[in-house]
């Protein structure tokens, strides 16, 4: 494994890996909004029906996002490894605005080959 690879699962195990140690809970949150203009146009899309590519494309942004800093705190626990990931969504408004907020979290481990 390259040093600067970091594996990510939703797993709790890796395949051929072995964890040798747990070095904590890491997360990453990324909150993005959705500007009026694309809520107006998504409102044509779920009146006729169909998929909102926009949206669809930026939940991917805001998602990578917030994996992104997780990869950073868990390299900073000398992790090769976070295991146990989890996505979550959730949709936040206030004051007449809309945003989506992305936490991705999980375990960083230190792992080595099975000889």
């Amino acid at each position: 494994m390259n040093q600067e690879e970091l594996i990510l699962t939703t797993t709790d195990t890796i395949q051929n890996r072995k964890i040798k140690s747990y070095l904590g809970i890491v997360n990453g949150i990324s909150i993005t909004g959705f500007g009026a203009f694309r809520e107006f146009l998504s409102s044509f899309t779920d009146f006729f029906g169909g998929k909102s590519g926009s949206y669809q494309k930026e939940y991917e942004q805001v998602k990578e996002l917030a994996l992104q800093e997780l990869r950073d705190k868990a390299k900073k626990l000398s992790a090769n490894a976070v295991v146990g990931i989890k996505i979550d969504y959730e949709a936040i408004s206030s004051k007449g605005k809309s945003f989506v907020m992305v936490t991705a979290t999980g375990t960083a481990v230190l792992t080595e080959e099975i000889s």
